[in-house]
């Protein structure tokens, strides 16, 4: 909470983005450790703690992609973007930007592993009264038994991780009303 407060003195003081980051990131982090302690204690809800607010949906994607690009400056990352000029909504934004910048980070590292460089894709519809967000790597796929696994927790393919990124995301989705769907195709060139 200390480093929250010094945080936000900063950003009335600057008003930079920057300071806007850090203020999400803290949130973001506490989610996590909340979301680790919600798991060890049993079934609790991730988000019981948020309550739904206005949000415009297009700017928090954009504003995610900027910060995945901060995350790994210096690394070109090729984006393909399908969206609305805005998308006013209601719902969990800081649940929905968790899950959108685990996805994002593990795409990155998906065609980092793969030996490729970073290309991702971002595609925001409205289908009827529904939202669907594709997000798209264009890494080395995974194999079909890691894909049944993927979700499952403490299941990781990475060197570092805690295997529950993708699990909470898809227990957030769900929470949110949504459902996640997630699929690949190994070693698919692009």
């Amino acid at each position: 909470m200390i480093i929250r407060a010094s945080a936000e003195r900063l950003k009335k003081k600057t008003d930079s983005e920057e300071t806007g980051f850090i203020v999400e990131e803290i949130d973001r982090l506490n989610d996590i450790v909340n979301g680790y302690l919600d798991f060890a204690k049993g079934d609790a809800a991730l988000i019981s703690s948020e309550s739904p607010v206005e949000f415009d949906l297009v700017e928090l994607m954009y504003g995610t992609k900027r910060h995945v690009e901060g995350k790994y400056a210096g690394v070109e990352i090729e984006w393909q973007v399908q969206m609305p000029e805005s998308l006013p909504m209601t719902g969990y934004r800081r649940s929905l930007r968790q899950v959108l910048f685990n996805l994002l980070t593990n795409g990155v590292e998906a065609c980092q592993s793969a030996g490729k460089p970073p290309k991702l894709s971002l595609t925001v519809e409205l289908k009827g009264e529904r939202v669907r967000i594709a997000v798209t790597d264009f890494g080395g796929g995974m194999s079909k038994p890691e894909l049944k696994k993927i979700a499952t927790p403490f299941y990781t393919t990475k060197a570092t991780g805690s295997g529950l990124g993708l699990y909470l995301s898809n227990k957030l989705v769900g929470e949110m009303g949504g459902k996640m769907h997630l699929s690949s195709t190994e070693g698919i060139k692009s």
